[in-house]
């Protein structure tokens, strides 16, 4: 997804097919290191999408002051403190395993071989890992915030970085359930690109 636009280093596979026409793939429009001679961009980073955002607030404090709609979903979860002492010691652009061990839970101590890119940190100047239905939750994937000061991503940044408009309005109040319209969906500037390139091989 990174060559076409999107912060996030999220790969799927993605068939087209038609019965009468051949659907060629859209051309990526952006790379990791652009030719200089090329009009290819280089590719978006954290920083690019959410680097002007301001602080979130909880999903508690939102329900108290009209709901998380009301706040545009720029809201975080209630994190237990044991979770934030995780989240404070990650490096940004890391794996888990820089975390001291004494902070990890019981399942991830000693000769730990299994999954390590939890309750890590986003790096400031790369894409984001792929989002997914888990993209607010520290245990299920590398979604902590590059700011130090912060713990980690909003919902509406999240949405952002799977290329949703900052306005794009989420229909719901449950934070799981919009997380996962997040997480599931094929990034929408990636989906324009492909319906374009539909409509262009069906002649329309």
């Amino acid at each position: 997804m990174a060559n076409y636009g999107i912060a996030q280093s999220r790969r799927r596979l993605v068939l087209l097919a038609a019965r009468t026409a051949a659907v060629e793939f859209p051309e990526a429009s952006h790379a990791r290191a652009p030719n200089a001679k090329s009009k290819m961009k280089r590719w978006r980073t954290v920083r690019d999408i959410i680097g002007d955002m301001g602080a979130p607030i909880t999903f508690k404090q939102a329900l108290k002051h009209g709901g998380p709609r009301r706040h545009n979903w720029h809201i975080v979860r209630d994190l237990q403190p044991h979770t934030k002492r995780r989240l404070k010691a990650a490096k940004p652009g890391r794996t888990w395993l820089t975390v001291p061990q004494s902070l990890r839970p019981d399942c991830h101590q000693g000769d730990y071989e299994g999954f390590t890119n939890v309750y890590g940190r986003m790096a400031w100047d790369a894409p984001s890992p792929t989002i997914t239905g888990g993209c607010t939750t520290p245990c299920k994937g590398r979604f902590g915030h590059p700011d130090k000061r912060r713990y980690t991503i909003s919902v509406r940044e999240a949405a952002m970085l799977q290329s949703f408009r900052k306005g794009y309005r989420f229909d719901g109040d449950k934070i799981d359930v919009v997380c996962e319209m997040i997480g599931n969906a094929v990034p929408p500037a990636y989906a324009k690109a492909v319906g374009l390139q539909i409509k262009k091989a069906l002649g329309y």
